[in-house]
């Protein structure tokens, strides 16, 4: 087996700068594997509404973000509703969020949603459950 360079066609010194080029791509190439898409901006006041059990309840949803780390307030005064919470949002758009709330006792809402690439809609399902017992439905917002 004939080495890189030694009857190759690479003649004398050739075959060492080609071998770095080949490296350094090869180790930046290794570099970005396993890091995430840089996430897109949410952050702000969103309007819109949650389904539960056939109704339309209409909710405002605000954002704070920082990277891919949100902390998002649920307000739906037609149930008294006012929920806070932590969440995360990845490079493809995708986000969970766990929301606390208290109506009639404490209870948690989640947030399963994706934002549409413009960043205008955020939709998807949750599931709420505290004494009262357990409920899920979907949600949109707008910006």
């Amino acid at each position: 087996m004939r080495a890189l360079g030694v009857g190759s066609g690479i003649r004398g010194g050739a075959a060492a700068p080609l071998l770095a080029a080949l490296f350094t791509a090869l180790l930046a190439g290794c570099a970005s594997v396993g890091t995430s898409a840089p996430v897109q901006p949410v952050e702000g006041p969103w309007d819109g509404f949650l389904v539960v059990e056939g109704q339309e309840i209409v909710a405002t949803l605000r954002i704070r973000q920082d990277g891919p780390d949100l902390v998002v307030f649920l307000e739906a005064p037609a149930v008294t509703l006012s929920a806070r919470g932590e969440g995360r949002l990845d490079g493809s758009g995708r986000a969970r969020a766990e929301l606390l709330y208290d109506v009639e006792c404490p209870g948690i809402a989640r947030l399963s949603g994706r934002f549409t690439p413009d960043g205008r809609l955020f939709s998807g399902e949750f599931r709420a459950s505290d004494c009262t017992g357990r409920t899920e439905g979907t949600f949109s917002f707008r910006r």
